[in-house]
């Protein structure tokens, strides 16, 4: 089995010698429609936001389902109209894959390429070429097709990043908020007392004595 993947991959990659050439023009029907799906995303740029003149990632899935090994023989993008898929803004130069997805698995091959185009939002169509079947035709495969912004360098100021670094520090915040609740004793603040000075007393002298009482009554005179 391994042997006869390996014989299909080998012989599409002779046949597709001159692709680039060959799919200049419009592709023709596919005898045998290959029972294989792609989709592509964008790992370092999940917002869809791609800078002109960076190199740019995307990675391809290939889900073969199929009883018959499939060759990705190459990948090319091109930049459309929103408004008007016809309208090519530009076409990218073409890329060669040389992957095997086997029946019944998956694949993921790595496509990149350069926006050269100003700040705009733009439809970006990746259509893969794929071989395989019995009469191993090359067939093409759209694996993305959706509308992108593009945007200008900003001196390495990245909007991406300080969204999720603001994102992250709300996050921290909230969360060492709710701890320091949870865990940490509150402190209550003591309000102070004054103490209001007490009035002098007058002592009961009328349990003392006769002659004490006379004796306290002659140094008050004598004090006046």
């Amino acid at each position: 089995m391994k042997f006869l993947a390996l014989l299909t991959f080998f012989t599409a990659l002779y046949k597709c010698s001159d692709i680039e050439d060959e799919f200049e023009g419009e592709a023709e029907q596919p005898l045998q429609k290959l029972q294989i799906t792609a989709k592509g995303i964008f790992p370092r740029n999940p917002f869809g936001n791609l800078v002109s003149g960076e190199k740019t990632d995307m990675l391809i899935g290939f889900d073969n389902q199929s009883a018959e090994p499939v060759s990705v023989l190459g990948v090319r993008g091109s930049f459309h109209s929103p408004e008007n898929q016809n309208h090519v803004l530009s076409n990218l130069t073409f890329s060669r894959v040389e992957a095997l997805v086997l029946p019944n698995s998956q694949t993921t091959v790595k496509y990149t390429f350069m926006p050269e185009i100003g700040e705009q939002d733009v439809r970006f169509i990746a259509t893969a070429f794929i071989a395989g079947g019995k009469a191993e035709e090359i067939q093409q495969i759209t694996v993305y097709d959706d509308v992108i912004k593009i945007v200008e360098s900003t001196s390495g100021f990245d909007f991406q990043m300080a969204f999720l670094y603001l994102m992250g520090c709300v996050i921290l915040g909230f969360t060492f908020v709710s701890l320091k609740s949870t865990y940490m004793p509150q402190i209550v603040k003591q309000e102070k007392v004054e103490r209001k000075p007490q009035a002098p007393t007058t002592l009961d002298t009328d349990w003392l004595p006769t002659e004490l009482q006379r004796k306290k009554e002659k140094v008050r005179g004598r004090k006046a």
